[in-house]
């Protein structure tokens, strides 16, 4: 009897260790269709790991999120893996929220990623996060207007002369009443809009360490005051009265305005506009004297500095960030994929569907930068909008204004030393 006894003490206890399981809290905003295609890859992945259960936590808003986040992380709270983007990175980077990466991913493993990508989700020269997908900035162009001025459509290599060219060929007062009714360029004063001219002249916003505002200098001011004097010299691009306060994209869906920088997320509305009757595309950002430099940002995966499972935390951010299930959020049309072989595969490329080039939103990021945040970058946003803002309606100078910017500045600089 006592025998039995321990054969069923000794089975309850070896069934007790095979069902052991641990936790994984992965946290994330989204929208439903990516949030189903999560859900999935949970289910597959707890199947392949039944040592492992993973606990959802989705906030739909981005802006709740990241407040919620917050939160969590004062409290020394933090989910085991958590979805962050680069340009909120530095803000709890800061604050010691991130386990880096390196001894997890391999040079071998990152190989895939773009190196100006994998930079953005760094901080103090360490990977914090593993890349998801990326945002950038392409050129969307009429395809019908450029065809009917004759002018050869824009194509690698395309410089500034060649887009103001094009711009002033066809900016036009198309009813002979005096007014200007389509213009060249579409226009836009969200600085992710326009800081692709500032780099792409060899410009940068601020010193490397952020210790000094630079868009007030040589190169990134050229850059700016050739942006602004698309509007107020040229008037290739609409004051906001000739646009009548209608946003770029608008004005190029309604074919009044031949071109726009914008970015991936244009093109589902482009396709589902009824008001869009005509064909057009997407190039690479007109290249300055730098080159074409365009934004390479977005969002990733990151595991938490106070995480208990950090190896299990990898495992499920290694299986999320896989080739398979990279390419289901991207055949979902959600992404633009992080990894270079999701991005230059029939999951992406699409020659059937607008854009025909869509392999242009992989092919700029060879190029690209991230965004030249840091913890103090949304203060020093709205401080810029408020110094610049004279400067959109053409009233004073882009030197002044920025005048103004980095007196506004320096105190903001200084506390982030």
């Amino acid at each position: 009897m006592f025998k039995k006894f321990l054969a069923l003490a000794a089975l309850v206890f070896a069934a007790s260790f095979t069902f052991a399981q641990t936790t994984v809290e992965v946290a994330t905003w989204g929208g439903t269709e990516g949030i189903e295609i999560l859900e999935d890859l949970i289910v597959q992945f707890e199947a392949d790991n039944p040592d492992i259960d993973i606990e959802l936590i989705h906030i739909p808003s981005a802006g709740d999120y990241e407040q919620n986040l917050a939160t969590l992380i004062a409290a020394g709270a933090a989910p085991d893996v958590f979805f962050i983007n680069n340009i909120s990175l530095p803000g709890f980077a800061a604050q010691g929220a991130f386990l880096p990466l390196e001894e997890y991913a391999s040079e071998e493993y990152l190989a895939d990623f773009f190196p100006g990508h994998l930079d953005a989700f760094r901080y103090d020269g360490e990977l914090m996060a593993l890349p998801r997908d990326i945002s950038n900035m392409v050129l969307f162009y009429n395809q019908d207007m450029f065809e009917e001025a004759g002018i050869e459509a824009p194509g690698e290599g395309w410089s500034w002369d060649d887009f103001m060219a094009a711009a002033q060929a066809l900016t036009q007062d198309t009813d002979g009443d005096g007014a200007i009714d389509q213009f060249g360029f579409g226009y836009s004063t969200f600085y992710l809009f326009w800081q692709p001219w500032v780099w792409s002249n060899g410009g940068r916003f601020f010193s490397e360490d952020h210790a000094e505002l630079t868009l007030n200098q040589d190169a990134a001011l050229e850059g700016l005051e050739y942006y602004v004097g698309l509007r107020c010299d040229s008037n290739v691009a609409p004051t906001g009265e000739q646009a009548a306060e209608r946003s770029a994209s608008s004005m190029f869906a309604e074919g009044d305005a031949a071109m726009i920088v914008d970015g991936r997320w244009r093109v589902a509305p482009l396709l589902s506009s009824e008001s869009v009757d005509f064909n057009w595309d997407v190039a690479l950002f007109p290249a300055g004297s730098a080159g074409s430099v365009i934004d390479v940002d977005g969002s990733g995966w990151g595991i938490s500095s106070t995480s208990d499972a950090p190896d299990e935390s990898w495992q499920v951010i290694e299986f999320i960030s896989s080739v398979d299930a990279m390419t289901r959020f991207t055949e979902a049309g959600i992404i633009i994929p992080a990894r270079r072989s999701v991005g230059l595969s029939e999951s992406f490329i699409s020659p059937d569907i607008a854009p025909a080039s869509d392999e242009i939103f992989i092919t700029a990021n060879e190029t690209g930068i991230p965004t030249e945040t840091f913890e103090g970058f949304g203060e020093f946003l709205n401080l810029m909008n408020e110094g610049l803002s004279e400067v959109w309606l053409c009233q004073t100078s882009v030197a002044d204004g920025l005048a103004q910017v980095e007196r506004d500045i320096e105190d903001l600089l200084s506390d982030y030393q």
